[in-house]
């Protein structure tokens, strides 16, 4: 786990992150083109940025979500993405360092920026405790090393390596 875990960390460190929820709400908003649109535009400047699909976080209303997460920067959530504003997003936050808190819908972990509130101190999301949905929006879909990385796994590793037949 804490390989997986140091990996992902220095990837977080190296270059930029865009998260796009596609889970239902967001792949009936357009998250999947949203996709062929970033990737698009990151080729078309010759930027390097990993680009994953992630869960729903609980703002369907919402989507399409996609969150600009940038080395030594907090993740920033956008909301209601269209097409015509992926552009100006990599433009503007990528190139230029302008996090457009005009677009913003509000910032994801550590690290605070002017304009842009706390995404999870939102009315909708403030008074929810997360258990088992606390990883929802932030683990690429398709990536068994970033969900080891986050706990996946750890009831099947201790069945695996620490259990008798007698104890599963």
């Amino acid at each position: 786990r804490n390989r997986y875990a140091d990996a992902i960390s220095c990837e977080l460190e190296e270059k930029p992150h865009i998260y796009v929820g596609a889970a239902t709400c967001g792949r009936a908003s357009g998250a999947l083109k949203l996709l062929d649109y970033i990737n698009t535009e990151l080729d078309k400047r010759g930027l390097a940025a990993n680009v994953a699909q992630v869960g729903c976080i609980g703002l369907c209303y919402a989507e399409p979500l996609v969150d600009i997460a940038k080395p030594k920067h907090p993740r920033i959530c956008y909301s209601h993405v269209t097409a015509e504003m992926i552009p100006l997003l990599i433009e503007e936050y990528l190139v230029k360092d302008n996090p457009r808190a005009d677009l913003a819908m509000g910032t994801v972990g550590e690290g605070k920026i002017d304009g842009i509130p706390d995404l999870f101190d939102l009315a909708v999301l403030k008074p929810q405790a997360k258990i088992a949905l606390r990883n929802c929006g932030h683990i690429n879909a398709e990536s068994l090393p970033e969900y080891i990385a986050r706990g996946g796994y750890q009831g099947l590793a201790k069945v695996l390596t620490t259990m008798t037949p007698e104890e599963v």
